[in-house]
């Protein structure tokens, strides 16, 4: 099949290109001019082209569009008027040219983030529990997120939204809690940590590549009728016992400094997914 990526060459999107490529899919993504790509012999049409500037002509022949483009992923740093140009109008302006470029289905990749406040609620969220996000990603996300949504009813079309808990792995930015932990551990280190009370979905990126090339081939998405899924494991740990457990697979020297560190104000302590629609195939 042949499929668009946006935001390959961000951190989940190295592991969406290699799910792609193992399975001999055709592969087209963007990426900036500020980019440095290595265009050897990748197996990737690469264009260079900012999300705003990618027209109809770039998404002929399409079948599947994934959309990873997101601005404001902690811990970098965004303006808003990036963080709108990225999360509400590119995503929405996707929708609209993939259309008109007859593509057949569209992957969308949100966070749990967009969910906020409402994680107090539940032991597990649910794809469609109220959207009360606390941070200023999670809320261009979720705006984007409602403008897709009724783009797609109105243009009646195939949509997938994936809502994404906590990612880690090689590749994700050295300041996110798993990098730092492990660069610790493998430098021999302490650790200083919050209470690490938080409880959590930790999932690894190569496993929500899985789910969302998944998301790109199921069946039983209907035309007009957004579908909504939470990634995640279904296995929710406690930060702390997650941290212990990484501790001891690095073998590290160090010691780990659990409530070393003050907890975030207004933090969710139970951020868990219902993924009960999320297994379509096993993978």
């Amino acid at each position: 099949m042949n499929f668009f990526v946006t935001g390959a060459t961000g951190f989940l999107g190295q592991y969406m290109l290699r799910e792609l490529l193992k399975f001999g899919h055709n592969i087209k993504a963007n990426y900036r001019g500020n980019k440095d790509i290595k265009k050897k012999n990748d197996g990737i049409n690469w264009i260079k082209r900012d999300i705003l500037e990618i027209d109809q002509k770039d998404l002929k022949e399409t079948d599947i569009l994934i959309n990873l483009a997101s601005a404001g992923v902690s811990p970098k740093k965004t303006t808003l008027e990036e963080a709108i140009n990225i999360n509400i109008l590119s995503a929405s302006r996707l929708l609209k040219i993939g259309n008109i470029a007859g593509i057949k289905r569209f992957v969308y990749a949100g966070t749990c983030h967009e969910y906020g406040h409402t994680a107090n609620s539940f032991e597990k969220i649910p794809p469609n529990a109220a959207l009360n996000p606390l941070s200023f990603y999670g809320s261009t996300k979720a705006s984007g997120f409602h403008l897709i949504n009724h783009l797609s009813i109105e243009l009646k079309l195939e949509l997938v939204y994936a809502r994404i808990f906590s990612a880690y792995g090689p590749g994700q930015n050295k300041y996110n809690f798993w990098p730092m932990l492990r660069e610790a551990a493998l430098s021999g280190n302490d650790f200083k940590m919050s209470s690490g009370k938080q409880v959590r979905d930790f999932i690894p990126a190569q496993l929500v590549a899985k789910h969302l090339l998944n998301a790109s081939q199921r069946d039983d998405i209907i035309k007009g009728q957004p579908f909504l899924i939470n990634i995640g494991t279904g296995n929710p740990i406690s930060l702390g016992d997650f941290a212990k457990k990484e501790w001891k697979r690095l073998g590290a020297k160090g010691k780990l400094m659990i409530g070393a560190l003050s907890d975030k104000k207004n933090e969710p302590m139970n951020f868990c997914p219902d993924i009960s629609n999320l297994n379509y195939k096993e993978i």
